[in-house]
């Protein structure tokens, strides 16, 4: 857990790997493994993709996770 010096929030991000395993490769994101972190964390926001929001749209028990969170950012290029 990381809290940021301009605020009083509480950031969730994927441990480093080479603490336990010096060769290990770093964690990639998946929407999978984003989905499994906000729920063992209990997080109530979430950044994404927007790729990641079309996949997780096609899934109901995605749905019901991001229904429980206070909002879903993700960013969309008009360029």
């Amino acid at each position: 857990l990381y809290s940021p010096l301009a605020s009083v929030v509480t950031a969730a991000l994927f441990p480093p790997t080479s603490f336990d395993d010096p060769d290990a490769q770093p964690v990639i994101p998946t929407s999978d493994n984003i989905l499994d972190n906000i729920r063992k964390t209990g997080a109530n926001c979430v950044v994404a993709v927007p790729s990641f929001l079309e996949l997780w749209a096609g899934d109901d028990e995605a749905i019901e996770t991001l229904k429980q969170m206070v909002f879903v950012v993700s960013v969309i290029d008009d360029s």
